[in-house]
């Protein structure tokens, strides 16, 4: 590495130099500005205002209805589609089930399961999906995929946890020897 490329790399580590205006004079960009309307873009901004996919953990109880929420946030490029995927105890491999394009509307992939619906909105950005009649089949991973113009793909995980009338029957069952303790404490 030569000396000026020492400098822009050291520069850049501590958030010395606008990164579009650094892209810009390497004529990897056509303009030094931020794509937000910020006159220079530094790294700090690049870390801090960076495209985040909100997601959450979902727990239901088995044979009521699940909604994985998906939300995007912090861009203004163009969103394509959102795609879901499921890793679950029947199907081992990350697989594409479900996808909502901007121009199409929602589609499935391999065979309709019409438990699923699109609970969210795409003009908002809101890719939340509900799954009723849940089976212990479908606990798993579930994976919400924003596809934007001209950047690409962004993700969040969701972990679906299935709870059996064992699981619940026992929650309740510790709630009430609790609530017995402390009720002959008093």
């Amino acid at each position: 590495m030569n000396t000026r490329e020492q400098v822009f790399v050291t520069r850049f580590r501590v958030g010395h130099t606008g990164l579009n205006r650094t892209l810009f004079l390497k004529g990897k960009l056509s303009s030094g500005l931020c794509e937000c309307g910020l006159e220079l873009e530094m790294v700090e901004h690049v870390i801090l205002n960076s495209v985040q996919v909100i997601g959450g953990n979902v727990s239901v109880v088995l044979g009521e209805t699940a909604i994985f929420p998906c939300l995007l946030q912090e861009t203004t490029e163009s969103l394509t589609q959102i795609t879901w995927q499921r890793r679950t105890r029947l199907i081992k491999d990350n697989t594409n089930f479900y996808t909502i394009s901007s121009k199409n509307g929602p589609s499935y992939f391999n065979g309709p399961d019409e438990r699923f619906s699109f609970a969210g909105n795409i003009s908002l950005r809101n890719g939340s999906l509900q799954l009723s009649n849940v089976t212990r089949s479908d606990e798993g991973t579930y994976t919400c995929i924003f596809t934007l113009f001209p950047s690409g793909n962004f993700k969040t995980e969701i972990p679906l946890n299935v709870l059996g009338i064992t699981t619940v029957l026992f929650t309740v069952c510790t709630a009430l020897k609790i609530q017995n303790v402390l009720d002959e404490i008093k």
